[in-house]
């Protein structure tokens, strides 16, 4: 996924109604949530593990750069 698909929302075209999670008997992951917003639109998608191959990579992409930012601060 090319992080220009990222900023834009690429695959996930912004997260508009989109259910991400996968709907069975797992453990709780904890609750993760995508927001996107431009002015006064705004989407959401929350879920606790997901199967959906762009809302993963995207996932761990964010990790990362969580990980790299706490590394630094």
């Amino acid at each position: 996924m090319a992080h220009e698909d990222v900023r834009s929302g690429g695959a996930l075209k912004h997260f508009p109604g989109q259910d991400l999670d996968v709907h069975r008997k797992i453990a709780n992951l904890g609750e993760k949530t995508f927001r996107w917003e431009s002015g006064t639109e705004v989407h959401e998608a929350k879920f606790n593990y997901t199967l959906n191959s762009p809302a993963a990579q995207l996932l761990q992409i964010l990790r990362g750069w969580l990980v790299s930012r706490n590394t630094w601060t």
